[in-house]
C-alpha cells in the first residue's frame, strides 16, 4: 500500500535500520478524556503559530515556471539532466529550480498546474512538518511533488496511502513523472508475496 521513489545512483543515508527482525516499538501512554478535550478545543489555540509557508518559493516560482514553459521537451530534459539539487539546499533559493522543474514536468505529464496550497504542502512536508489537506485538494500531486524533489536530491521516499487501489492509481500517475527525472518507482500491494515485496 505504498509506492517508492529511489534515485538510480546509490546514496548513503544515515538511517536507523528497521526490519521485521528489528522492529521499532514505541509505547504510548493513554490520554485522558479531559486532556483530549483540552487539546481539541483550547490547547491548539494557545500553541505558537507555525511560520507561514515559504514566501520566497511562492514568489520565485512564477518566473521560473514561465522560463521553463518556453522550453521544448528536449531542452527541458537537457536542463533536468544537468541539474541535481542538494538535499540541504532544497528549500533555499538554489533549490527553487528543482521545484519548478518538477512542477513543469507534472504539468506536461498530467495537464494539471498545481495550486499554491499544494506547493506550500510539498514545501512543508520537505521541512518535516505534518500537513492536512481536505478531500479533493490534491494530496496525490502535493505528496508526489515533495517525493520527487527529495528523491532528486538523493533522499529516497515512501508515499503511503490507505488502500491498494489508491496506491496503484497514485503510482501509475507518478511513475512517468519520476522516470523523466531518472528515478525508479515501485508499488507495494497487499496480495504481493515476500519476494515481490523485497524486490519492490
Amino acid at each position: 500500500m505504498a509506492f517508492f521513489l529511489r534515485p538510480k545512483r546509490p546514496v548513503m543515508l544515515h538511517a536507523f535500520a528497521r526490519s521485521r527482525r528489528n522492529p521499532v516499538r514505541h509505547s504510548v501512554a493513554q490520554i485522558g478524556k479531559w486532556r483530549l478535550i483540552w487539546a481539541e478545543y483550547v490547547g491548539w489555540r494557545l500553541s505558537p503559530r507555525q511560520a507561514p509557508p515559504d514566501q520566497a518559493l511562492q514568489r520565485a516560482l512564477p518566473v521560473l515556471l514561465a522560463e521553463l514553459a518556453l522550453l521544448d521537451d528536449a531542452a527541458l530534459d537537457a536542463r533536468i539532466a544537468n541539474s541535481r539539487p542538494k538535499a540541504e539546499a532544497i528549500r533555499t533559493p538554489q533549490g527553487f529550480a528543482a521545484f519548478a522543474e518538477a512542477l513543469e514536468v507534472m504539468r506536461r505529464a498530467t495537464g494539471f498546474a498545481l495550486r499554491q496550497n499544494q506547493i506550500a504542502c510539498a514545501a512543508s512536508l520537505l521541512a518535516g512538518e505534518c500537513v492536512e489537506l481536505r478531500t479533493g485538494e490534491g494530496k496525490t500531486l502535493a505528496a508526489g511533488l515533495a517525493a520527487v524533489v527529495a528523491a532528486r536530491a538523493g533522499v529516497s521516499g515512501h508515499v503511503v496511502t490507505v488502500n491498494d487501489y489508491l496506491a496503484q492509481r497514485d503510482h501509475d500517475l507518478m511513475a512517468p513523472i519520476a522516470a523523466r527525472f531518472g528515478l525508479t518507482t515501485a508499488v507495494l500491494l497487499q496480495e504481493m508475496g515476500d519476494d515481490a515485496r523485497l524486490a519492490a
